[in-house]
């Protein structure tokens, strides 16, 4: 039982001991109010917008078929995210509203046919709507 007890005293005496206070600790950085800060015409702050896509399908090989149209933030072969997806036909467009982060600044659109080939193209994306057409 003393073993115990001196075992405890000793590792007391350790914990307080080790835990020592660092005085090289940064102060706070006094904050300024945001009506100082200086921002350049035009300036938004957002950091993302609102996209609208058409894509038509000009495929001419099924004419009555529908198209699985797909939307990627980057080249689909190398693992980039799906952003939207969809069905088309010659007759009526993909259309969709994507919410896009600035720092995107182009999409890629595969348009997959009724016999499973692919096709796709790489699109540069800015602030306005996008209106693609997607063939063989």
């Amino acid at each position: 039982m003393k073993k115990i007890g001196h075992i405890t005293a000793v590792l007391s005496v350790l914990a307080f001991t080790s835990c020592k206070t660092s005085k090289d600790v940064t102060p706070a950085l006094q904050g300024k109010s945001t009506n100082t800060i200086k921002v350049p015409a035009g300036f938004t702050w957002q950091n993302s917008r609102n996209i609208a896509f058409t894509v038509n399908v000009t495929d001419t090989r099924f004419q009555a078929s529908i198209f699985m149209i797909a939307i990627y933030d980057g080249d689909p072969s190398k693992g980039a995210n799906l952003l939207a997806k969809g069905s088309a036909k010659n007759a009526a467009a993909f259309k969709s509203t994507i919410y896009l982060s600035d720092q995107i600044n182009q999409v890629y659109i595969v348009k997959t046919a009724p016999d499973n080939s692919k096709t796709s193209q790489n699109v540069q994306v800015g602030t306005t709507a996008i209106v693609s057409s997607i063939g063989i």
